[in-house]
C-alpha cells in the first residue's frame, strides 16, 4: 500500500498516501496557490540563490506544493507532494501559528508521545507570532545544515499555505526573511485581490 501511494508512513505512523487524498479531496488541487504563488517563488529563489517552497497544512501535516531552487535544487532533500508532520517544519510553524491553541491540542492530541511536548510546541509558536508571523529554523539545528526561514500566505480566513526558503552556506537567514515575507504578502494579494490583510499576529 505504501509503494502504491495508498497509505504513507513516518515517525508519527500511517496516514493517507497521495492515491487516497486524491480521491478523497477531488476539489482541493491548491491549483490557485500554487497559481498566486509561482512568480513570487522564481523571484525568491533568484534573490537568495536558496531553494523556495510552497506548502499548505493538510491535517496535522504539511504538503509540499511546489520547490524552486536553480542550481541548489539538489542541495535540500524536499520533494513536491511530501508530506510531513506540520509541527517538525518550519513552514508548518508558520502555518500553525494562525491556529488557536486548543486546535492544536485536539490536532496532535493522538500522536504518540507528543502530548508532553505540547508546551514546547505553544512556545515555538508564540515566538512565530512575536515575530510577525515569520518562523526561522537555523543550520545549526539540522545535522545536515541548512537553514530556513518560512512566512505565511494570510487569506480572509487566516494562513491558506506558507512560503519558505532553505539554503545550505547560503545568505544569514535575517537577510533573506524580508523577502520571504514580501512573497507571502504578494502571493496573497494575488489570490484575494479585494481583501486587506490584518497587521501580523503577536503573541498574546
Amino acid at each position: 500500500m505504501v509503494e502504491l501511494d495508498w497509505l504513507e508512513h513516518d515517525v508519527a505512523g500511517y496516514q493517507l498516501g497521495s492515491r487516497a487524498l486524491r480521491i478523497g479531496m477531488r476539489g482541493t488541487d491548491h491549483s490557485d496557490v500554487r497559481a498566486a504563488a509561482a512568480d513570487e517563488l522564481n523571484v525568491l529563489q533568484l534573490r537568495t540563490g536558496g531553494v523556495a517552497h510552497l506548502s499548505v497544512l493538510e491535517g496535522a501535516s504539511v504538503h509540499y506544493l511546489d520547490k524552486v531552487g536553480g542550481q541548489a535544487l539538489h542541495s535540500i532533500p524536499s520533494a513536491v507532494g511530501s508530506r510531513l508532520r506540520a509541527d517538525t517544519t518550519t513552514s508548518g510553524h508558520a502555518l500553525l501559528a494562525w491556529l488557536e491553541p486548543e486546535n492544536i491540542d485536539a490536532m496532535f492530541s493522538r500522536v504518540t508521545n507528543l502530548t508532553r511536548e505540547l508546551p514546547a510546541l505553544h512556545g515555538l509558536l508564540m515566538r512565530v507570532r512575536q515575530q510577525h508571523g515569520l518562523a526561522y529554523s537555523p543550520a545549526e539545528f539540522c545535522r545536515m545544515g541548512i537553514g530556513t526561514v518560512a512566512a505565511p500566505v494570510i487569506g480572509p480566513q487566516g494562513a491558506v499555505a506558507a512560503v519558505s526558503v532553505a539554503v545550505k552556506n547560503g545568505p544569514r537567514l535575517e537577510q533573506i526573511a524580508p523577502l520571504v515575507a514580501h512573497a507571502a504578502r504578494r502571493t496573497s494579494q494575488t489570490l484575494f485581490p479585494n481583501w486587506t490583510p490584518p497587521a501580523a499576529r503577536r503573541g498574546r
